[in-house]
This record gives C-alpha cells, structure tokens and sequence, in this order.
C-alpha cells in the first residue's frame, strides 16, 4: 500500500473515529442529565409531592430520542467498520454518499453549514475499495464544507451525465475560500488509485467525482 495512502486513511479513520466518540459522549451527557432530573422526582415522590406526569413523559422521550440518536451513529461507524473487510466489494454509491455525509455530518454541524444528500432511486453498483471511496467521498464533502460559509447549504447528490455517473456536490462557496492544499491533496491520491478523476473547484462551489 502507498505510504501517503495509509496516512490519508489512517487520518480519516483516527477523525472519525474522535467524531463519532465525541457525538457518543454527548448522547450519554444528555441521558446522564435526564437521569438526574428522574432522580429528582423520585425524591420528591417520597417527600409525599405529586408527580407530575407530564413532565416525566416528557424527560422519558427525551432519553428515548437520545437512545435512538446514539443507536444511529454505533449503525454508521459499525458501517465504517466494515469497509474494509474487503481489498475491492460490490458497494452501492447511494450508500456510499449517505454513509460519508453521516460521518460528515458533525463538522458541518460545527460550522453551521446545511449538508443535504439527494440520491438516485435505484441502486448504482461499482466494484472498489469500499474505504478508500469512504474516504474520498468523505474529503470532497469536508472540502465543501471548509469553502461554504455559515448558514449556507451543500447538495450532495449522484447525477447522470451523458453516459457516465457522476457525484456532484455544489455549495455557494464564500467569497475568497479556497479548498486547502491538504484537502486537494489528498483528494487527488485517492482518486488517482481508485481511477475516478476528481474536479474541486472552489471558485465555482462545485466537486465533482466522475465514475464509469
């Protein structure tokens, strides 16, 4: 394997991996919170006050949101996980694309930016390093993120042009931003060994991944 490679994946699986710890540690700060305000009001039951249902519903949901919240970010990095169970797997592009955007999905979160993910409706098949492709996808999406400015969206979506498949991802990039040299970098070592030309274009808010 190239060295630089097993960097860029090792940074990408070292990042996500901070992410997904850093998301899990706030689901549980919030039951942990929710818990607190039970004990509370068992406290008080004993002192003979009058419960007030209303509220325990609603401190029961809001445990019951978190628990569900944090089921779905275990689902996505157990999806991680199992990217590289294989050299080269069958993997759907429309899975692909929602899995990177999910692991993206804290950063643009962090930067107040929109990220929104349009797939096709039926399932496009590609034979590849289901890792790298992760990783790829998952660049080119930080890459929008760090030209889009707050409060603005990223589409995010797979496209047919011509005879070709295409992922294109458009973002109205703010005024002097530019994709950073590590960013591009990198983007281009992971297409240049998945054989997927990449266009990163920041001045146009646009990233494009063109496949066969």
């Amino acid at each position: 394997m190239n060295d630089n490679l097993g960097l860029i994946g090792l940074e990408f699986f070292g990042k996500v991996t901070a992410s997904v710890s850093h998301e899990l540690k706030n689901r549980l700060a919030v039951i942990n919170e929710q818990a607190g305000l039970l004990d509370d009001h068992v406290s008080l039951g004993r002192q003979g006050r009058e419960l007030d249902l209303e509220r325990l519903k609603k401190l029961s949901a809001t445990v019951q949101r978190q628990v569900a919240l944090a089921n779905t970010v275990i689902k996505n990095v157990n999806g991680f996980a199992h990217s590289i169970d294989s050299p080269r797997q069958q993997v759907d592009l429309n899975e692909a694309l929602k899995l990177s955007a999910a692991l993206s999905q804290r950063t643009a979160d962090m930067r107040e930016v929109s990220l929104e993910v349009q797939e096709l409706d039926e399932p496009i098949m590609v034979t590849t390093s289901y890792f790298r492709l992760l990783n790829l996808f998952w660049i080119c999406l930080n890459a929008a993120i760090e030209i889009t400015a707050p409060r603005d969206k990223i589409t995010a979506k797979l496209d047919k042009q011509a005879a070709e498949k295409v992922l294109l991802i458009r973002t109205t990039a703010a005024a002097g931003r530019k994709i950073s040299e590590d960013l591009a970098a990198a983007a281009g070592k992971l297409a240049a060994d998945l054989g997927l030309p990449v266009e990163l274009d920041s001045a146009a808010g646009r990233i494009v991944v063109h496949f066969e």
